[in-house]
Formats: C-alpha cells, sequence, structure tokens
C-alpha cells in the first residue's frame, strides 16, 4: 500500500533551498564548519541536499516537460546560490569568515560570485532536466 505523498510546490523548494545555504553559512561563521571551497564533509552534505532539491523540483515539473524540469531545478540552485553568495557579501562587511573561503579583499570577488551564481544554476538546469526525464521512464 502506497503512501500518498503531497508534492511541495517549486517556491517551497526554493524557499527551502535559500535556508539550507543560509544554515550553512551561519555554521561556518560559527566555525562549527569550514569554509564551503574546502570540501570538508559538513560541506559535501550540503552540497548534496542542495542537488538532491533540484532534482526534487524537476521530478516534481516532470509533467510539464523537461523545459519546466530544468526551469524549476535551475530556480532552486539559483535561490541557493545567491544565499551562499549574499552570505559571503554581508560575512566580508562584517568581518565574520569567509563563507565561500574566498579573501574578502580580492578585487575580482564579484567576478567570482557571479560565476558561482551562473555555473550553479547550470547544474541547477542540468540536475533538473535529467531527474525530469528519468521520472516518467521510471513510472512505467
Amino acid at each position: 500500500m502506497a503512501i500518498p505523498i503531497k508534492p511541495i510546490s517549486i517556491r517551497g523548494l526554493v524557499i527551502a533551498a535559500a535556508l539550507v545555504s543560509a544554515l550553512e553559512s551561519v555554521l561556518i561563521w560559527a566555525n562549527v564548519l569550514q569554509p564551503v571551497l574546502s570540501y570538508s564533509f559538513g560541506n559535501v552534505i550540503f552540497s548534496l541536499s542542495r542537488a538532491a532539491l533540484a532534482a526534487y523540483a524537476g521530478i516534481s515539473a516532470a509533467g510539464s516537460g523537461t523545459r519546466q524540469s530544468a526551469l524549476a531545478g535551475a530556480k532552486v540552485m539559483f535561490s541557493a546560490s545567491l544565499a551562499l553568495c549574499v552570505a559571503t557579501l554581508a560575512g566580508s562587511f562584517l568581518a565574520l569568515p569567509p563563507v565561500l573561503g574566498l579573501n574578502a579583499g580580492m578585487s575580482q570577488l564579484p567576478i567570482v560570485l557571479v560565476f558561482v551564481l551562473l555555473s550553479n544554476t547550470a547544474l541547477g538546469a542540468i540536475l533538473g532536466a535529467v531527474a525530469g526525464w528519468v521520472a516518467p521512464k521510471l513510472r512505467k
């Protein structure tokens, strides 16, 4: 007997992804976790949770086609990356430990943050599209 599970809206997944990134940022500021670019076990768990949220967004939008699945995954990963970038900027202004592990005095920091946003958004689109394409095939 299958247990019915109410699907989570894309808006809810976007908020959840931003909260996951915000929680990771707070743990980094509290020196519980190392910066994101150190790839410690805790950072990998947070990265996998963001990837799982993007894949679930793609699965939940699978009925509308692969393009909508990709868009849903991109939205989720964009919000998660934006939360990390905002935390990086806030931490550099407040002299907190660096969230991404980058030197706050870098003149190229805005370029790096834009690259982080674009690459993670593209990764979310790929994850969402693949999950949205595979999910209907596995249901058959």
